[in-house]
């Protein structure tokens, strides 16, 4: 069986946290805004086909992706952190082919926003990410 990003995940977290972190994924990527409230989040959570969560355990994962660097919080609002984006850049461009993209001048990962601009994320050559919102068209 190949390896995926997220199957990668699996020797650290439960298979219902993992399908949790899809689902959480699912939200942040197909937002408006590239954040998804935690109340979305834990009413995802009662819908998970592996083992349902409660509430209470669920928030309890987030605060722990949040901890491990995969998803960043504030306010309530949840979006993916600068781990998740540099880790799974495959995955995102593979399981969103209709809104994720490869920028044709930068070669960076490029999610394409309800607003019709890409946010554009970029790899510094110290191995870590910056995100800014780019002013051109990704095709």
């Amino acid at each position: 069986m190949a390896e995926t990003e997220i199957t990668k995940m699996a020797s650290d977290y439960a298979e219902n946290e993992l399908e949790l972190f899809r689902k959480t994924m699912d939200l942040i990527i197909l937002s408006e805004n590239g954040f998804a409230s935690s109340t979305d989040i834990l009413n995802s959570a009662d819908q998970l086909k592996t083992k349902k969560m409660k509430k209470k355990e669920a928030e309890q994962v987030l605060k722990i992706f949040v901890d491990d660097k995969w998803l960043s919080e504030r306010n309530g609002e949840y979006t993916l952190h600068t781990r998740c984006i540099m880790e799974m850049e495959q995955y995102i461009l593979s399981t969103y082919p209709d809104i994720a993209k490869k920028c044709n001048i930068c070669h960076s990962l490029a999610i394409q926003e309800s607003d019709g601009f890409p946010v554009i994320i970029k790899k510094s050559k110290q191995k870590r990410a910056s995100v800014f919102v780019a002013l051109a068209e990704v095709s």
